[in-house]
């Protein structure tokens, strides 16, 4: 595979991991269809999949507090709104930063230049 399609591949892998899900699903099928053609290709796609594991975890965590919100709201109605007016303003500032770096992923591949998500590491 050329070069440049590379870049545009793994380009396009750190693009759609912008978007919840669909991303996952578009960087799988890069993983798979390219799993011969181009360790490069395969191993953007697999950092950006193991990122998009990390806002899965946040949204998980997000949904868990907002759980307890609502069973404190049975307590005291006002701490509940507290709570959940928080983590939605988290929620929105982790979607926010995990788009970002995404956008930024996009550009650094379709540049040529290296790319590494952070919180992953160094790979071998």
């Amino acid at each position: 595979m050329r070069t440049r399609q590379e870049q545009l591949i793994s380009a396009l892998c750190h693009l759609f991991n912008a978007v919840p899900l669909w991303g996952l699903l578009f960087c799988g099928w890069v993983w798979f269809a390219m799993r011969e053609e181009s360790r490069g290709v395969v191993r953007q796609a697999q950092q950006a999949m193991t990122f998009h594991a990390l806002l899965m975890g946040g949204l998980f965590i997000w949904m868990m507090l907002e759980w307890f919100a609502r069973i404190i709201s049975v307590l005291s109605p006002t701490l509940s709104g507290i709570l959940s007016q928080t983590n939605s303003i988290i929620l929105a500032l982790l979607l926010l930063v995990y788009v970002s770096i995404c956008l930024v992923g996009f550009a650094h591949c379709l540049s040529g230049q290296p790319f590494q998500y952070p919180l992953l590491g160094r790979r071998p």
